[in-house]
């Protein structure tokens, strides 16, 4: 998993990478192009891919270290039975 993270990360920085560069401001307010932008395009793609990433993995994590905790404790336990 963890590398098609990385393979989504690399390629959409390759397209999406500099997303500013080519967006006009109509004036020459200073900071006008930072919140003219974020104005008509709240979230950047590769903010929220990698949002979606973490909240999709999230469960899927969680799920497997509590399958993986159960199972350390039920060896531990047939363990201490055994002796």
């Amino acid at each position: 998993m963890p590398s098609w993270g990385a393979l989504l990360i690399v390629a959409a920085e390759s397209v999406w990478g500099d997303e500013q560069s080519d967006f006009t401001c109509n004036t020459l307010q200073p900071g006008c192009e930072n919140v003219c932008y974020d104005h008509f395009f709240p979230v950047s793609h590769i903010r929220l891919w990698c949002l979606q990433l973490v909240f999709v993995s999230t469960p899927t994590l969680l799920v497997a270290m509590h399958v993986a905790y159960r199972n350390h404790g039920d060896k531990k336990r047939l363990l201490q039975g055994n002796t």
